[in-house]
């Protein structure tokens, strides 16, 4: 008897250590994802200023409207794009940022192992919105308002002409939301 509830015993210890284990390896992926996350907030966060000038470099990103000259003339720098159709706003930033040559290029999905993308939602029943991102848009209310921002889901057809406060979300495997900060583009 006291074999079999030794037996018992070390095979509740590993069963308890393997479940730890993979406990903490999908830590890591949200971790992985929290920090890809970060760095996209540190980069809106840092180009935010810079975006208004004549000479920033992605011109995708740009809050200066460019002239339709630059817009159709192939140039050496990644932000410039033949489609007048999505300059100057978040698609066509986004698809800027993510291109090979791109800041955001080398981050992938630890879920997945597939390019991190944007989604609509978090949703617990698909699950494969796991380490993917959404951002909103936070709109201001007026003074004396009961709610101080609306947000709103930013849209590949939406503007950068001014700056916007942005919130970024991560979906984790569960399908649930965490939040990894707001910043102003």
């Amino acid at each position: 008897m006291d074999m079999l509830f030794g037996l018992v015993l070390l095979s509740v210890i590993a069963f308890v250590s393997w479940v730890g284990y993979l406990a903490y390896q999908e830590g890591i992926k949200i971790e992985t994802s929290k920090r890809h996350g970060e760095a996209w907030l540190q980069w809106l966060g840092a180009s935010s200023a810079k975006r208004f000038q004549p000479d920033f470099e992605l011109v995708a990103c740009a809050g200066v409207v460019p002239a339709v000259a630059d817009l159709v003339t192939p140039a050496a720098s990644i932000g410039n794009t033949a489609s007048t159709a999505l300059a100057n706003s978040w698609g066509g930033c986004f698809k800027t940022l993510t291109r090979p040559e791109g800041p955001w290029s080398g981050q992938i999905n630890p879920f997945s192992k597939a390019p991190v993308q944007l989604v609509l939602k978090c949703d617990k029943s698909d699950l494969s919105v796991a380490g993917h991102f959404f951002f909103e848009k936070l709109t201001p209310t007026p003074p004396g308002s009961p709610l101080p921002v609306v947000s709103s889901l930013l849209t590949d057809a939406d503007p950068l002409d001014q700056k916007i406060q942005l919130r970024l979300t991560l979906c984790d495997k569960g399908g649930d939301s965490i939040r990894i900060g707001e910043v102003e583009f």
